[in-house]
Order: structure tokens, then sequence, then C-alpha cells
């Protein structure tokens, strides 16, 4: 998108976007692993801090998602130790239910068939969705941006139930 290589962008806005938004929501993140992961939890709530010594499936630099792991780990007192590298949050999640390692990704990439472990981190993660396009949009792309904005479940249902958050 910021390159000029598309109209229309679903994700965070860029820093500096001086173009048309429409915010969708706030994504939330979670950690998935194969469900015979070593966990050191029973619930499904997870203390960063505790997965320090943990294997990550981490994310290439140029992947959005890169920055969001090194930030949580930062934050909770550690650098990710890497077992893999991936660009795609689906990528992870399949790397991870392997046994690679953890995974830090948005919860709306996790299908509902998903049968490894799924943990909140604490503290949570989250970042804001936007729909955005580099010029006001024509009649039928808005009519497009609004069953975006009105249709995207940014922690689909399967994902909150299994979290036990409230929608």
């Amino acid at each position: 998108m910021e390159a000029g290589n598309a109209d229309l962008a679903v994700g965070p806005t860029p820093p500096n976007w001086d173009g048309p938004t429409r915010e969708i929501g706030i994504e939330e993140f979670v950690i998935v692993a194969s469900s015979d992961a070593d966990l050191p939890t029973e619930s499904s709530r997870i203390r960063m801090a505790d997965l320090a010594e943990h294997e990550w499936v981490h994310f290439t630099p140029q992947s959005g998602l890169s920055e969001i792991l090194d930030h949580a780990c930062e934050a909770a007192g550690f650098e990710p130790r890497v077992s893999v590298r991936t660009e795609q949050g689906p990528a992870a999640i399949n790397l991870a239910l392997t046994g690679l390692g953890l995974a830090l990704v948005p919860g709306n990439n996790i299908p509902p068939w998903f049968e490894g472990a799924v943990l909140r981190p604490d503290p949570p993660v989250r970042r804001e969705l936007s729909v955005y396009t580099r010029v006001r949009p024509d009649p039928i792309t808005a009519a497009f941006v609004e069953a975006i904005a009105d249709e995207t479940l940014v922690t689909p249902p399967h994902i909150l139930s299994r979290l036990n958050l409230a929608q």
C-alpha cells in the first residue's frame, strides 16, 4: 500500500498515513503452541515473563509481526530465542503446531479447527486495525469498506471462548 501497489488495505494504519482511514477494532494477539508443549500454566492466561526459556517461531524483520513479538518479549524482560522465522501469521501457527516453538499471532489468524494450545499473554498484546485507502474511495469501494468494517471479527468467537473472554 505504501509503495503504491494497492488501493485499499486492512491492517494497522501506517505511521504518518495521510489517506482516508476507517477503524475496525482492536486485534487481540494470542500465544499458540503444540498441544504437548511444556507450558507453565493450566489456565488460558500466561505471563510473558514465564516464557523466556522457550523457543519461538519468530517473523522475518520485514513482517510487522516481528516488532510485536520483540516488544512483548522486551517488556517481559527477555529476548526471544528464535527457532525458525516466517513472514506470515498462518505459517507461524502451523510451525508452532508442529512443536518448533511458541508463536505470538493475531487471534483472527487461528482457524476454528486448531487443536494446539491457545493462550492469552499477560500483559495482553493488542493493536488497532483499520481499513485505509490512498484516496477518497469511490462509491463501490466505500461500500466495500463499510462491509469490511461491519462484518470483520477482529477476534473471532472461537478464540474468545477458548480464552474465556467476553465479546
